[in-house]
């Protein structure tokens, strides 16, 4: 009996959500409604006011680490794994100001974004960024995997993805996954080739990003005037100027 009052709790709950949206609940009540999809049977209300009082707000909710949610009574392993992947999507249209429309206008924000990209990398991947002149990202290619000689890097790899995607400007990252964030002579090289090459299609690269862990790195030098007509670059290059993650 209890169990079909639960039932209809949450047929109301997803009717209620379906007429009205998110507005018109509690924040206690979302985080209730997400627990549904890992808690099939139990009341998830009290869970979820525990999590909050526990952790302050939805926010500090989807960003706790896996060991502190497993202390909250209720929170199983699969609740947990499900909340930390629920937050790293959240965090990646909300970081800092990255919108939905995944524009990435800002230095930092593009630096965290990648470095994140890279957390699950336990070996060395390369990828190419493409985006608009409005920094709108328009897609992410991996073309390289396991450290290679900067030799065996193709430009044209970078061109086709470039193409493929429209893009008018590039960045590319690549991960140092058992050294650290500091480019070798070879990226330099590799670099300088590949942004010509992309310069010859009509494409700008505005950045070459290094990572380790959660440290990130750009190492390229631009003149500002070079984008003088691509407002959103320039904000991106000035962003640059104020961070700490650069090399010269």
């Amino acid at each position: 009996m209890e169990e079909q009052v639960h039932k209809g709790h949450r047929k109301r709950m997803r009717r209620k959500f379906s007429d009205f949206g998110a507005i018109v609940f509690d924040t206690y009540e979302l985080l209730e409604m997400l627990l549904y999809y890992t808690v099939p049977v139990r009341d998830t209300n009290p869970i979820s006011k525990k999590l909050l009082q526990t952790f302050g707000s939805l926010e500090g909710v989807l960003s706790a680490d896996r060991e502190a949610l497993l202390t909250v009574d209720g929170v199983g392993e699969k609740t947990a794994d499900f909340i930390i992947t629920a937050g790293k999507a959240l965090a990646f249209f909300s970081l800092d100001g990255a919108k939905a429309e995944s524009r990435f206008e800002k230095y930092d924000v593009l630096g965290r974004f990648v470095a994140e990209y890279f957390e699950q990398k336990e070996q060395y991947v390369q990828i190419l960024l493409s985006f608009d002149n409005d920094m709108h990202l328009l897609g992410i290619d991996e073309l390289y995997e396991c450290d290679h000689s900067s030799a065996a890097v193709k430009s044209n790899k970078y061109m086709d993805a470039a193409l493929k995607r429209g893009a008018t400007v590039a960045v590319i990252a690549h991960n140092h996954p058992y050294g650290p964030a500091y480019p070798s002579e070879g990226d330099r090289a590799t670099t300088n080739m590949i942004q010509k090459s992309l310069g010859n299609i009509g494409v700008l690269l505005a950045e070459h990003y290094v990572v380790s862990g959660a440290r990130y790195v750009g190492f390229m030098n631009h003149l500002e005037s070079a984008f003088a007509q691509k407002p959103r670059i320039v904000e991106f290059l000035r962003s640059k100027k104020e961070s700490q993650n650069v090399l010269e």
